[in-house]
């Protein structure tokens, strides 16, 4: 019988005798892009079914007929994951090559008006970000200049432009990374809206601009008062009652969603166990999975933000309790953090592949899908940014970013892991 691997920190690694599917593809053939090319389809596009929305579905379509910009930036991505995951240099240094050259005519393509709003020079972009996430290059989302660009190609874009459900599903794609990247970026409200709020989607979409616009204006408040030295206290209240109405919004969003929505705990098997995560969340679907894994973030990014404003209460002795908000606990605020830390862990063993729909161990010695682990990222990522996590909230964190960049070829894990390392070094001697 093989015995379950585990980390130094002792998070479950799967392993297997026989041959993977990754194995399988690049042997015997030496055409790299033959064998990157469906690895990636097959590990980060997700047909939609009745009950969970798809994701990139509409990529081999739309490659049949996009520019040389968005085949070469989808060489670029094919060949930088397969090259991380196997450790092929070539690999990796032929999909510099592609980017180089995505990036050239992309370039091309902006500048001429007939092409600057069209699908794949949106497409370009998306899977441009895609290739600097994998190729861990990406900067923070505040310093991306595709960002920039997609926000001006959303305001050209005509209804002309989304005739197909193709081209729709691609549009939703850079909506919903925006909004996303709201609650860490002030983002202009007007740059994409939502025509309806009747779906459980468009709900949540709805509720992380509350939640974005909610924190920006709590920030803004707090800032004014840094460079002022004088507190707006009319203001800093408004902020701050918003802030807790909003809180309670989303402290009740689970029990809103649909059944087939829900993450449903389920006790973690006992190699799972063994890394510290007791209980585990199943799914319908992996997109559902990433839904969650946003919602947990959104929690954190608002606990953050109250955090801030009680830390300037403290310093505000001579306002009378009664003028403002009541307001929630250091304590409270904190525990309700490091829950949403276990949460997001407690996503990990589904969405990275080590159990099946049923909680049960997966045996199987086919290649768990990628889209996964590039969806649990986000939810590390922000987890890692929490001062003060537990040792072994911070251990499980670190475990599980080496892992995504290790067996899944998600480099811009292992960097966000040692850039945090490297600032905190006494903390990461005691792990």
């Amino acid at each position: 019988m093989i015995q379950p691997a585990l980390t130094p920190a002792g998070t479950y690694v799967p392993t297997d005798a026989g041959p993977t599917s990754l194995s399988l593809y690049i042997q015997p053939s030496t055409n790299w892009e033959q064998c990157a090319v469906p690895r990636f389809m097959a590990h980060f596009v997700e047909a939609a079914s009745s009950s969970t929305p798809g994701y990139m579905e509409f990529l081999p379509q739309m490659l049949e007929w996009t520019f040389a910009s968005t085949r070469d930036a989808f060489l670029a991505v094919s060949l930088a994951n397969l090259g991380n995951v196997s450790g092929i240099l070539e690999l990796q240094v032929k999909s510099k090559v592609h980017y180089g050259q995505a990036l050239q005519s992309l370039q091309a393509a902006l500048n001429d008006t007939t092409t600057a709003a069209a699908d794949s020079t949106l497409l370009t972009i998306v899977v441009l970000q895609m290739y600097e996430i994998i190729a861990g290059t990406s900067g923070p989302p505040d310093a991306d200049p595709h960002e920039t660009v997609t926000t001006e190609l959303l305001r050209l874009r005509s209804s002309t432009h989304q005739t197909s459900d193709a081209s729709k599903k691609l549009s939703q794609i850079v909506h919903t990374r925006k909004e996303v990247q709201g609650m860490f970026v002030c983002q202009d409200e007007n740059e994409h809206g939502i025509t309806s709020s009747s779906s459980p989607g468009a709900s949540f979409r709805i509720l992380l601009r509350k939640v974005s616009a909610t924190c920006v204006n709590l920030q803004s408040t707090l800032l004014q008062y840094r460079c002022l030295v004088a507190l707006d206290v009319a203001a800093f209240t408004e902020a701050l009652q918003s802030a807790i109405v909003v809180y309670d919004e989303v402290a009740r969003w689970p029990k809103s969603t649909p059944v087939e929505w829900r993450a449903k705990p389920h006790i973690a098997p006992k190699e799972v166990q063994a890394s510290g995560i007791s209980q585990i969340f199943l799914f319908g679907g992996i997109q559902h999975g990433a839904i969650w894994q946003v919602y947990f973030c959104t929690r954190i990014h608002l606990c953050q933000s109250l955090l801030r404003a009680d830390d300037l209460l403290s310093q505000q002795c001579h306002l009378e309790p009664t003028a403002l908000p009541q307001m929630l606990s250091q304590e409270a605020i904190r525990a309700t953090i490091f829950a949403a830390v276990d949460d997001i862990c407690s996503c990990a063993p589904y969405l990275l592949g080590d159990i099946d729909n049923e909680g049960h161990m997966n045996r199987s010695k086919v290649e768990s899908k990628a889209l996964g682990a590039f969806f649990l990222l986000r939810g590390l990522m922000v987890a890692n940014s929490v001062e003060g996590l537990p040792r072994r909230q911070r251990r499980l964190v670190l475990d599980l970013l080496h892992r995504v960049g290790a067996q899944f070829g998600i480099r811009v894990a292992w960097r966000l892991r040692d850039a945090w390392m490297a600032g905190h070094r006494a903390e990461t001697e005691l792990l």
